[in-house]
C-alpha cells in the first residue's frame, strides 16, 4: 500500500508538538512560548478542558495558567464557559477565530511536512519516521526516569 504524506505529515505535527521546545502552529511575535503551547494543545486535542487540565498537561503553575487564559481570551482566541454537566466546572474552548487561526497554521505546517516526504521519497520517509518516533520513545523513558 502507498504512503500516504498527508497523514505521516500530520502524524509528523504531532510528535513535534509534543517534543520540539517551542510550538509552531501558533508561533508569531503576538504570542508567548506557553501561549503558543496552551493554543496548539487545545487545537490538536479538542477543546473543553478545565484550567487544571491544561495546567497538568502542559507542566505549567495554575496561575501561569490563569494568566495565559486571562491573555488569550483578551486576543478572542479562547472563551471560557460553565460544564453542561456540572455547572461548578469552567472549561475553556477555541473561540471561532482561535479555531481558524489553528486550521490555517496547521495546514500551512502539513503542506510543509507533505512536501519535504515527497522530497525524501517514500523508502526515506518511513525510515526518518520510524527513527523519530524511536528517538520520541526513548527521549519520554529518559524523562520519566528522572521525574
Amino acid at each position: 500500500m502507498p504512503v500516504s504524506f498527508e497523514r505521516e505529515a500530520e502524524k509528523l505535527i504531532w510528535n513535534m508538538m509534543q517534543h520540539v521546545p517551542k510550538g509552531r502552529l501558533f508561533i508569531t511575535d503576538e504570542f508567548s512560548h506557553g501561549e503558543v503551547k496552551m493554543l496548539e494543545y487545545l487545537f490538536m486535542t479538542g477543546d473543553g478542558l478545565t484550567a487544571g487540565q491544561l495546567s497538568e498537561k502542559l507542566g505549567v503553575s495554575t496561575a501561569r495558567t490563569a494568566r495565559m487564559l486571562k491573555t488569550l481570551e483578551g486576543k478572542g482566541l479562547i472563551r471560557r464557559g460553565a460544564d453542561e454537566n456540572d455547572k461548578r466546572r469552567v472549561l475553556v474552548f477555541l473561540t471561532e477565530e482561535g479555531k481558524r487561526r489553528g486550521e490555517s497554521k496547521y495546514k500551512q505546517m502539513k503542506e510543509y511536512f507533505s512536501e519535504l516526504f515527497r522530497r525524501l521519497g517514500e523508502e526515506d520517509t518511513l525510515a526518518a519516521l520510524r527513527l523519530i518516533e524511536r528517538i520520541s520513545k526513548i527521549t519520554r523513558e529518559l524523562c520519566l526516569k528522572d521525574m
